[in-house]
Formats: structure tokens, C-alpha cells, sequence
């Protein structure tokens, strides 16, 4: 440096500066973009799909099936096994109040499942009548 010059910064100095500001614009713009897609994505999370509500409406709904019927019977009189010791893995024939307790719980955890789902303009009817069912 010569003693009659200004004291500027050099071009290096200058580029160092651009290129920084640049990145952390891009860095915005990036995170920006992040989130925004973030939010397109949370309100897919709240519906379920069609399948979902076909099986848990519909499908769901054969476990009802036998309940009052031939299947029930046919499990009264030859009931499951449950685990009664669990070291010696010996097993007694469940009771006729803990086969229709055991039903009773899986129907009613099917319709909490049915109540849960969102209700839609095309899923009203089909929820509706599922619940109505039960």
C-alpha cells in the first residue's frame, strides 16, 4: 500500500461478502421451502385412506358374525386354552363368561376404531351404517 491511497478492501474481500450473503439467502429460501412442505403434508396425516376405512367399517365388521349364531355356540362348547402356568406352560379351557367377555372387547375396540376415523362427505354413509351396525 502506497502512502497516497485510500484504504479500500480488495475484490476478494468483496466476493467473501456476496458469496456469504448469497448463501445464508439460499439457506432461508431452503428452510423456507422445508416448511412449507411440512404443512402440505400434515393435512394428509389426519385422513386415512379408503383401505383404512373399508377394512375397519366393513371388514371389521365380520367379527360380528357367529356372535349370536353357530360360531358362537361351536366356541361354547369347545372353548380355547388359555395359559394357566406360565413356568410348567400347562393350559385350562377358557369359561363361557371370559369367551363372550373376550368378543365384547373386540367388538367394542372395533368400534372405537370406527368412531375415530374422521368423517368425510364420502365416508359419512359407510361410517353411519357401520356404526349403526354394531
Amino acid at each position: 500500500m502506497h502512502l497516497g491511497e485510500p484504504n479500500l478492501p480488495s475484490k476478494n474481500s468483496f466476493r467473501r461478502r456476496d458469496n456469504h450473503h448469497i448463501n445464508s439467502e439460499m439457506k432461508k429460501s431452503a428452510s423456507l421451502l422445508l416448511v412449507i412442505a411440512g404443512c402440505c403434508f400434515l393435512p394428509s396425516c389426519d385422513t386415512a385412506t379408503p383401505e383404512t376405512y373399508f377394512d375397519r367399517a366393513v371388514l371389521n365388521s365380520n367379527l360380528m358374525h357367529g356372535f349370536a349364531g353357530r360360531g358362537l355356540q361351536r366356541e361354547l362348547e369347545q372353548p380355547s386354552v388359555k395359559l394357566a402356568d406360565d413356568n410348567s406352560g400347562a393350559t385350562v379351557p377358557m369359561k363361557r363368561k371370559e369367551i363372550i367377555d373376550n368378543q365384547i372387547t373386540s367388538l367394542g375396540a372395533s368400534l372405537a376404531k370406527i368412531r375415530k376415523l374422521r368423517e368425510t362427505e364420502d365416508s359419512r354413509d359407510i361410517l353411519a351404517a357401520s356404526i349403526a351396525l354394531y
